[in-house]
């Protein structure tokens, strides 16, 4: 966001990861609505792993993504949790 708050189109955000997480395409552009997104991935491990995104001159944000064991309906459905990549969308 600008100095008024208005998003900012064009602007590079990197994502990373801490804690058994990765972030698939770290270096993304914001869209024309100043959104950025990415696509992270957990290594199969339990508990938390920090994803944080940073614009150059602007700051960053830092959230949590949380690991967790399959369901018995996960499993038996074949959709194991961690198994596909999740979209980060809209963290304006």
């Amino acid at each position: 966001m600008d100095a008024n708050g208005a998003p900012v189109a064009g602007q590079s955000v990197q994502f990373s990861a801490a804690g058994g997480g990765a972030v698939l395409t770290p270096n993304v552009t914001t869209n024309s609505s100043g959104k950025a997104g990415t696509t992270f991935k957990i290594f199969g491990s339990l508990g938390d792993v920090t994803v944080t995104a940073t614009a150059t001159g602007v700051g960053s944000v830092s959230f949590k993504v949380s690991g967790r064991l399959p369901t018995l309906g996960e499993v038996a459905g074949g959709t194991l949790a961690g198994t596909t990549p999740q979209q980060i969308d809209d963290l304006s």
